[in-house]
């Protein structure tokens, strides 16, 4: 399957919700996502924003990057397109102009955590998200750092992993709505966990 790649308008913002869904269908573990109609209004708003970019297939969008300046808030691809390099692509169009990237990945979401490790993101802190259902999932943050760059690299402490970028940190200054279940609030960016949220590394 050939992919082409361009930046991503407003008007994709019914597929990449349609997309999110389906994977939120397939995947027995998740959360209720909301209605078309609600997420698609959601990442309307999102894609007119913030950088984003869509992978294509025959003219039709199987995939999208968004990511709200150092972090990517949502990387996704439609069932058919998986496997075939084009999330690689769309991972290394957002890193293309940063000195790093966080983004965040379900612990139970390995497959996205196996391919974040193999890019090159490390893991630096956990947090426990509970939704309104009931539904308890623990939320991991990976970083990528680019080779030679002045951004601090992650380092340790006790027992979960913190970065070096006090500033950027859980103040309540970084955070915006999780695009998977746009009625919660989501730190989207929290290089530095609040204690209370960190959890032993497994």
């Amino acid at each position: 399957m050939e992919h082409t790649f361009r930046t991503a308008q407003p008007l994709d913002a019914t597929v990449c919700a349609t997309i999110i869904r389906d994977w939120g269908a397939e995947t027995p573990w998740m959360t209720t996502l909301d209605d078309l109609g609600p997420m698609t209004a959601f990442w309307t708003e999102i894609l007119t924003k913030d950088s984003a970019w869509v992978a294509e297939n025959n003219d039709t969008v199987v995939g999208f990057c968004v990511r709200k300046h150092d972090n990517i808030s949502a990387l996704y691809l439609a069932k058919s397109a998986r496997g075939l390099g084009a999330g690689k692509v769309l991972l290394d169009l957002a890193k293309a102009d940063r000195d790093w990237i966080t983004v965040w990945a379900y612990e139970k979401n390995s497959e996205a955590r196996r391919f974040y490790r193999r890019e090159g993101l490390v893991e630096v802190s956990r947090e426990l998200e509970t939704y309104d259902d009931g539904v308890s999932l623990i939320d991991v943050e990976h970083r990528w750092t680019r080779q030679n760059s002045l951004s601090p690299a992650p380092r340790t402490c006790g027992n979960c992993h913190v970065s070096r970028i006090l500033e950027n940190g859980r103040g309540g200054e970084i955070r915006t709505h999780d695009p998977l279940y746009p009625k919660q609030v989501r730190y989207q960016t929290a290089p530095r966990p609040d204690s209370k949220h960190c959890l032993p590394e497994i």
